[in-house]
């Protein structure tokens, strides 16, 4: 049986986050303006509204550690509020329409800005915090770097994905 270090989680966090630092603003400049209109998610979506959902998540994940750090549970929830108008579909409907009109360089300058502060705050995170099982508010659950992992990484790639798809 192997041993991970202490940290080994954290460590393959961070190797993701900054590769997909790298190439993702790569794959986003290369769009085409009539791209940015195609369909592109279920929801309806276009390429350009999901550019902005990717801008407007990637500041969340620094949030949820900050959360995580605060609570004195081993174990919390990470809730965007309940009622109507309220929610993890309504909260994404309304930062991508707040981010309507802004050009797709500014949308990828927002996501790599923001991925940045992920990245500084998984790289500050205690390892300890960093096994603390939590749940999102979008569902996902287990230790805090698997919820990471799933929010920052899979997410975002699923949508860099649908992103590939629609062009």
């Amino acid at each position: 049986m192997t041993t991970r270090k202490p940290g080994a989680a954290r460590d393959d966090l961070l190797t993701d986050l900054r590769a997909d630092a790298e190439s993702i603003p790569v794959l986003l400049h290369v769009l085409q303006p009539e791209q940015l209109e195609q369909g592109a998610y279920e929801q309806g979506w276009t390429v350009r509204d999901l550019v902005a959902h990717l801008a407007s998540i990637e500041w969340t994940y620094p949030r949820l550690l900050q959360r995580a750090a605060q609570l004195p549970s081993t174990e919390f929830t990470d809730s965007v509020g309940t009622g109507a108008g309220s929610g993890m579909d309504a909260y994404n409907a309304r930062q991508v329409e707040k981010r309507h009109a802004i050009p797709i360089a500014e949308l990828i300058t927002e996501f790599s800005a923001n991925r940045q502060a992920t990245i500084d705050a998984v790289a500050a995170a205690d390892p300890v915090l960093l096994s603390t099982r939590i749940q999102s508010h979008g569902g996902a659950s287990g230790s805090l770097v698997e919820v990471l992992r799933f929010v920052a990484i899979e997410h975002v790639r699923g949508h860099l994905r649908d992103i590939e798809a629609a062009h």
